[in-house]
């Protein structure tokens, strides 16, 4: 790797796992005239990249520059929230933002880019500022485990039982906590990594946002950021679907009652929407308000609408208590954020 950002083996096996969290297509995109790949596990893949590192094929900023391309269109949970006035008023004028941020002791974070090495609690790492847009990002260490297939191995005990041994491997990759606040609308989003384990901890995206909160206190009240409505949303679209102008195709529609009953609507496949079948709809009608719908698991439609931006139909759950939409699989940045102002339009 010469010529190349010095970091340590544990650096590099972090930001492998980071590529690896991300959609195949974009790792062949990193891969693709660099070194030749096969093989779909992903244990095979990360052996290529460090192949592809040790012949100078590869580098790591080639890597960091990938991750900064495309770790943002991740797998994510987003919390979308209006900007107190009075605030983004205050924010709009970056000289005074930059002064904010210098008493705080944060001067070194503006314009940084995101570390290589993981702290292990969250921790803010970068500040950008311009006339329409403030993103801060913080980072923290994301463990989990990977199966490694080709190590699992049967064994026949000496009573006869069979027993069969998987193997998995502690990996580490970054988690990101990064808001992004458009100036010029008011507006912004609290992007955060999904987590890779199952099992995580209850409400865990809240304690993050929580965390990333505690993170920026020292030179912004995140208490001026209000969540979203996001029920008047799920109804909207719902309508839509109904009147045969839909952004999105509902698998699932989740209602509760103005007396605390709940209602949950499936279709029959994800080829199909949940309001195709007149019985539902007729079902459906008396408690789907604007103030109802609970949570929606959804696809968003490739169409004119989206002027070429979803490559195909984009899966997503919205979590209207939590005012969170939660992007199921990787995409693209400018799929993201299509959805995401498709929604701050229908607020």
């Amino acid at each position: 790797m010469e010529g190349s950002l010095e970091i340590t083996s544990g650096e590099i096996d972090a930001l492998l796992s980071h590529v690896l969290s991300l959609r195949r297509d974009f790792i062949n995109d990193l891969l693709r005239d660099r070194a030749p790949f096969s093989g779909r596990r992903k244990a095979e893949l990360r052996g290529q990249l460090k192949q592809a590192l040790e012949e100078g094929a590869l580098t790591v900023e080639d890597i960091l520059a990938f991750l900064s391309e495309r770790e943002p269109a991740g797998k994510q949970h987003v919390f979308l929230y209006r900007v107190g006035r009075e605030t983004n008023e205050v924010w709009r004028d970056t000289e005074a933002a930059r002064e904010a941020i210098r008493v705080a002791d944060h001067e070194d974070l503006l314009d940084a880019e995101l570390p290589v090495a993981m702290p292990e609690a969250l921790t803010l790492s970068s500040i950008r500022l311009s006339d329409e847009e403030v993103e801060i990002a913080a980072v923290e260490a994301r463990r989990y485990t990977e199966h490694l297939e080709e190590l699992d191995r049967p064994e026949v005990m000496d009573d006869g039982t069979e027993i069969e041994w998987r193997a998995y491997a502690h990996r580490v990759a970054r988690s990101t906590a990064r808001l992004r606040w458009h100036l010029g609308t008011r507006t912004a989003e609290l992007h955060i990594t999904q987590a890779t384990e199952r099992g995580t901890i209850r409400n865990y995206y809240d304690e993050v946002a929580n965390r990333f909160a505690d993170e920026i206190a020292s030179f912004l009240d995140f208490g001026a950021f209000q969540p979203i409505d996001l029920h008047k949303v799920l109804h909207k679209l719902g309508q839509f679907e109904q009147d045969g102008q839909a952004l999105t195709r509902s698998r699932e529609a989740y209602f509760e009652s103005p007396g605390g009953s709940h209602v949950r609507a499936r279709s029959p496949s994800r080829a199909a929407s949940v309001y195709s079948e007149p019985v539902v709809r007729q079902a459906l009608g008396p408690v789907d308000t604007p103030t109802s719908g609970q949570g929606g698991n959804l696809y968003w439609l490739r169409s004119a609408a989206d002027n070429g931006v979803l490559e195909e139909d984009l899966h997503t759950v919205i979590v209207a208590a939590d005012s969170r939409i939660h992007f199921m699989r990787p995409s693209s940045i400018d799929a993201i954020a299509y959805v995401l102002g498709k929604v701050r339009s229908l607020s």
